[in-house]
């Protein structure tokens, strides 16, 4: 990768912490990716343990990069196309962050759930 799209890259993903990442819309119910983050070049997805990884143009290649983004953007099959067709081609993983494990509906309306029995 350029020194420059690496740059970029780079900076695209320390915005993360200043702009949140767009939560993936887990249309299938079941997704191990919860967010996701595209560039003109790359797409960076955060999965449900709170791994990060950047995928570029250069790694896994353009191709498999703008099939993420699509995939990304309708919300279905995202998971499914990394475990399948991407695996370890990844640019570079990124620091972890704490799981994105999204929560679960409120069990009564405006109140905290019970206190477990012992």
């Amino acid at each position: 990768m350029a020194a420059d799209a690496k740059g970029a890259a780079v900076a695209a993903v320390r915005t993360n912490t200043v702009n949140p990442m767009p939560r993936y819309a887990r249309l299938s119910g079941d997704a191990g990716v919860v967010s996701y983050e595209s560039t003109r070049d790359s797409i960076t997805l955060t999965f449900v343990n709170g791994d990060r990884y950047l995928y570029t143009h250069a790694r896994p290649g353009r191709a498999a990069v703008e099939r993420m983004k699509a995939l990304a953007e309708a919300g279905r099959g995202l998971s499914t196309f990394v475990s399948q067709h991407v695996r370890e081609n990844y640019a570079r993983r990124l620091r972890p962050i704490a799981a994105e494990v999204p929560a679960a509906a409120p069990t009564r309306t405006g109140t905290s759930p019970p206190p477990p029995r012992r």
